[in-house]
């Protein structure tokens, strides 16, 4: 158990105490006596008492290395992908258990980062209010690798605009992760909830999370040992109406929702292709396939766009030398965005044009499918609009979605 409220103490506090305060206090104190005035003087100003020389040099130290960190923190956001990742998010079904607690059901997807709610069933045969202090239970999870609890995982947010909890503090609180498989939550709170038949599907607090299992499975979750604890005035029992946590599987759902946008060709052996979300999995070259009127290329490198001064929802293709203004095909497999998943079957293709440093007219860069009937063709320069007709455009794929 840990104590919310205590401060903890920094190790080597007094001997690693700033250049400046160690300065005043080995001043001698019969030379601090002696520059004392007899009278009391006025206290300067602001503009009298300029920050001394070390004392500000220490002051500029730490706002630097403040912002250092926030643009570390920034960059490492942009960089990671994983911190991208989608939310677990609850299907609105509830276990239908005898139970007065329950865990709802949730979706998740690999890698996930959220909170499970431990929430109010049905308070309908209550008699009067009860006044909860403290909770204890143990949550059970298989596989027992699938799931990621911390010391902060006992969260309280009695702000939320959406799903705010009825406890907004512990006085003490603790995560025991010891055995695989299974995490015990305990927490006391001396300022109390009181819950009746108005508190019905209420949430009392939450678990943070992070989902570690594979797609397309389960997670199995059961609650044994609750014990929750009551107040009547400074009289303390075991609640016997809150006995027990009613729970759900957690799906591990495989999201399809991530799409090719378009491919340009940047020169004559690299290739720029476009998805609609942040990449965590951006495959290999065997997993992009270019063909056209003028044969196929070999894609000999990919690599994330953004070592290349792109975002991270682009990737570079090293392609062996295209014919210049040929007509090429791309087809992507096995990539995967860090929110929407796997790639959707309707949007693994798009087309581009051979790299053509000569043509000094508007060429046709790269089409772009934005849903089943709509296409945004993306050209070099401005077009003439009586030449923007149905009739100027034409589109050959086959039944995979790859040029014919």
């Amino acid at each position: 158990m840990e104590n919310e409220n205590q401060t903890p103490m920094e190790p080597n506090q007094e001997q690693n105490a700033p250049t400046g305060v160690q300065e005043e206090n080995n001043i001698p104190q019969s030379q601090k006596q002696t520059e004392m005035p007899l009278e009391k003087a006025a206290e300067p100003s602001v503009e009298t008492a300029p920050l001394k020389p070390k004392r500000r040099w220490l002051q500029y130290t730490i706002f630097s290395f403040l912002a250092l960190v926030i643009a570390g923190a920034g960059y490492l956001g942009y960089t990671n992908p994983q911190l991208f990742k989608a939310q677990i998010e609850p299907t609105g079904v509830v276990p239908s258990g005898q139970a007065r607690l329950y865990i709802p059901e949730y979706n998740s997807s690999p890698q996930d980062i959220g909170k499970i709610a431990i929430k109010i069933k049905d308070l309908a045969a209550i008699d009067g209010s009860e006044e909860l202090v403290s909770m204890q239970f143990k949550l059970s999870y298989s596989p027992i690798d699938a799931l990621s609890f911390n010391e902060n995982s006992i969260v309280f947010e009695p702000n939320d605009p959406v799903h705010p909890t009825l406890f907004s503090s512990a006085d003490l609180k603790g995560i025991n992760t010891n055995t695989p498989g299974e995490v015990i939550v305990s927490f006391f709170s001396n300022d109390g909830v009181t819950v009746d038949e108005g508190n019905n599907d209420d949430t009392l607090f939450k678990l943070a999370v992070e989902v570690d299992g594979a797609s397309g499975s389960d997670i199995d979750l059961s609650v044994d040992d609750v014990e929750v604890v009551q107040r009547s005035g400074a009289i303390y029992d075991v609640s016997d109406l809150f006995t027990g946590v009613d729970t759900l599987p957690m799906h591990l759902i495989t999201q399809s929702d991530l799409r090719v946008l378009n491919a340009e060709a940047l020169d004559s052996t690299h290739v720029l292709v476009r998805f609609s979300d942040l990449l965590s999995d951006i495959g290999t070259g065997d997993d992009y396939t270019i063909g056209g009127d003028a044969g196929t290329l070999k894609v000999t490198v990919a690599e994330s766009g953004f070592l290349n001064g792109y975002d991270q929802s682009t990737v570079m293709l090293t392609t062996t030398p295209q014919v210049p203004g040929s007509l090429y095909g791309l087809s992507v497999d096995a990539v995967e965005g860090n929110v929407e998943g796997n790639l959707s079957g309707e949007y693994i293709g798009a087309i581009f044009y051979g790299y053509d440093d000569t043509v000094s007219s508007v060429t046709l860069q790269s089409a772009e499918t934005l849903s089943s009937t709509l296409v945004v063709l993306h050209f070099s320069g401005a077009l003439a609009e009586d030449t923007v007709t149905p009739v100027n455009v034409k589109i050959k794929y086959d039944s995979a979605g790859v040029l014919a």
